[in-house]
């Protein structure tokens, strides 16, 4: 949700204070709404994960995906296609 602009990421066990101001940061800010819609609509668009878990398991089971433990994404890393951008993020383009 974060890489999409659609969400915050908080530390685990933040506080009351520090979830309040991320949640009316997200209810505040429009960018939030409209990563999100878009979000939807590419979930609604590939069929909302109907037979997502037949066609998962059917490419383990063929030896076409290994299952691997997640990992923690390294905030710094690139992890696949840009996603849209929040304004307000520090990995907004500043041109």
């Amino acid at each position: 949700m974060v890489a999409l602009g659609a969400g915050l990421s908080l530390a685990p066990g933040a506080g009351r204070d520090e979830v309040g101001r991320a949640i009316g940061s997200v209810l505040e800010d429009p960018a939030y709404r409209v990563n999100a819609r878009s979000l939807a609509g590419q979930i609604e668009a590939l069929g909302r994960g109907e037979g997502l878990v037949d066609a998962l398991e059917a490419l383990v089971s063929s030896g076409g995906l290994r299952t691997v433990r997640p990992q923690r994404a390294d905030k710094d890393r690139a992890t696949g296609p840009a996603a849209p951008q929040h304004p307000h993020s520090e990995a907004t383009d500043k041109r």
